[in-house]
């Protein structure tokens, strides 16, 4: 299907090398630590657990070439 996996998250770079590693992951994994990500396709809670912000939820999104996203 001509597709490239990624995966997102808003830890940091550091962890997320560290995570990859760990786990063996065949796939690359982006930092989204500013937030912009998670937030254009609506994937932040507004209010979590015990009052924390900004925690993004688990999603999963294909991407078209066009940017066009389905989730």
């Amino acid at each position: 299907l001509n597709t490239e996996i990624l995966g997102i998250s808003v830890d940091s770079l550091f962890t997320l090398e560290k995570y990859k590693a760990e786990q063996k992951l065949p796939f690359n994994l982006l930092s989204d630590f500013n937030k912009e990500t998670s937030a254009a396709y609506g994937s932040l809670y507004e209010n979590f657990v015990l009052g924390m912000k900004g925690v993004s939820k688990r999603s999963a999104f294909v991407v078209d070439v066009e940017g066009t996203g389905a989730g």
